[in-house]
């Protein structure tokens, strides 16, 4: 007797094995693990067909699949109304399983003869409800064909183990569809950030160029014109200089089109040798409405900036310094090297006032008739990135004094 039992249960225990082992990492996977189990289960219940029904919003009663034995194919069509069935649907939502051996006499079955039962040949049925966070969400239907057939109580606890499988299936299919929209969602974030980097970039390169065409264009007007003092070498050796800037400019874009070609090296800038070597420009950027005063003083100082990355900086601010000037005037620059580079850049042009003060790093706002706005921000970006600081000493009549701080890198 007992090896009799054992032999009925051990199908079951091997099916509930092979349900257990079923996973699946996408939500596409859903209908083909949905057809998995129901084969799984009509091979273990030795029933003609097993179906996983879905409500719809509407109490609409929805066949995802169904697996017909006797032709070992699966299909995906089928429809229940609530309303048509009010009995049967009321059992689903209370019982843990409707076993029933005579399904057209079954009082809470024998509702669905006429239009289910009969027309399909089903004789007797062993239906599971399917929760899913407390709510009816489907049924595990077993449909028998032939004799009626009185349901044991293995085989009642089986479907009843079952429908919890199909629920943790379905727990994983919209798990696995929350993740996949993540990963979507972020990927789509990333692409954003991509585009708003490519603009920030290219409004800052356009008005990079725009500085760089202005000087070259001065440059064009000394060489027809030249000021006491200026020789032909002298502007030619100044309009090479202003090329450079805007060939730099160039490599700057062609490096964020294909960033593998960077120079792993060239990601940190000895801040007061690049003064140095930046100041022919600066002076050529200034002229003719402003002298520069620069100098340098203390130890030299690394900071964490691409070498065209800190020449932006400091080219932006003189401009600006420079553009602030009515007439003539001076833009003196001071850095001062040690644990960090203190940078300053000061002007005696006409100041600003405090409101202008609290939108000078918004993008786009400008004061300038041909301004882009997009000079100041670009220096804050760069400082921030590499925990620096930036202060802004001004007032109507008296001038501006900006103040880089940039933490010493390596």
């Amino acid at each position: 007797m007992t090896s009799l039992h054992a032999s009925r249960r051990l199908p079951f225990e091997t099916a509930r094995l092979a349900l257990a082992r079923v996973r699946l990492d996408t939500a596409e996977d859903l209908e083909a693990v949905a057809d998995r189990a129901t084969r799984i289960c009509a091979e273990a219940l030795a029933v003609e067909r097993v179906g996983i029904w879905l409500f719809g919003d509407d109490g609409v009663l929805q066949c995802m699949t169904s697996y017909a034995r006797s032709a070992q194919r699966h299909q995906h069509t089928g429809v229940l109304l609530a309303a048509t069935f009010p009995t049967y649907f009321a059992a689903l939502e209370s019982r843990r399983v409707i076993a029933a051996d005579d399904a057209r006499d079954h009082p809470l079955t024998r509702e669905l003869t006429a239009s289910y039962l009969e027309p399909n040949g089903i004789t007797s049925m062993l239906d599971a409800p399917v929760f899913r966070s407390g709510r009816l969400f489907g049924v595990l239907c077993h449909e028998h064909i032939g004799s009626p057939r009185q349901w044991t109580p293995g085989e009642i606890a089986f479907a009843s183990a079952v429908a919890e499988v199909v629920a943790l299936v379905f727990e994983q299919a919209e798990r696995a569809r929350v993740e996949a929209e993540l990963r979507e969602t972020t990927a789509r974030a990333r692409e954003m950030d991509r585009l708003l980097e490519v603009r920030r970039l290219a409004l800052g390169v356009a008005h990079d160029f725009n500085n760089v065409l202005t000087s070259a264009l001065g440059l064009c007007e000394a060489i027809e014109a030249p000021l006491a003092g200026d020789s032909p070498a002298q502007l030619h050796t100044e309009m090479r200089e202003v090329l450079e800037v805007g060939r730099k400019l160039a490599a700057q874009l062609m490096h964020f089109a294909a960033p593998r070609s960077e120079d792993a090296t060239a990601t940190a800038t000895p801040a007061l040798a690049a003064l140095r070597t930046t100041e022919p420009v600066l002076r050529m950027l200034l002229r003719p409405r402003a002298l520069l005063d620069l100098a340098t003083a203390g130890q030299e100082t690394t900071v964490a900036l691409r070498p065209l990355e800190f020449e932006q900086l400091v080219l932006n601010l003189c401009i600006n310094a420079r553009d602030a000037i009515l007439e003539r005037g001076t833009v003196t620059v001071r850095a001062q090297g040690g644990e960090q580079l203190v940078l300053e850049i000061r002007d005696d042009g006409t100041g600003m006032s405090d409101e202008t003060k609290q939108h000078l790093f918004e993008p786009y706002f400008t004061t300038k008739p041909t301004g882009t706005g997009m000079g100041l921000p670009l220096v804050l970006e760069l400082v921030q990135r590499v925990g620096g600081s930036l202060e802004v000493d001004s007032g109507p009549g008296r001038g501006t004094i900006m103040r880089v701080r940039l933490p010493r890198c390596g």
